[in-house]
């Protein structure tokens, strides 16, 4: 699917990252900024994955860990934040 995976992983965190950067900005807050590391983690980690035409036990481990993290990091960093406000 990509020709480089790294690079391309290089682009797709910089532009989540921006993307809720400019959106924090906008809105003058930074509750998303936290939830943006956690949707970074699982957008990555579905490239990873369907980036290649194949797939072995050991992808689909690392993919469902990294899935899992991701959506706990969100959730715990998004909760925290609301409860400081």
């Amino acid at each position: 699917m990509f020709e480089n995976i790294f690079i391309w992983t290089l682009i797709i965190s910089f532009a989540v990252q921006i993307l809720f950067f400019v959106y924090a900005a906008i809105r003058q807050t930074d509750t998303v900024t936290d939830l943006s590391y956690g949707l970074t983690f699982i957008i990555l980690a579905f490239t990873g994955l369907f980036s290649t035409k194949m797939f072995f036990i050991f992808q689909l481990i690392v993919f469902g860990m990294v899935l899992l993290w991701g959506i706990r990091i969100a959730t715990y960093l998004f909760i925290r934040i609301k409860k400081m406000k």
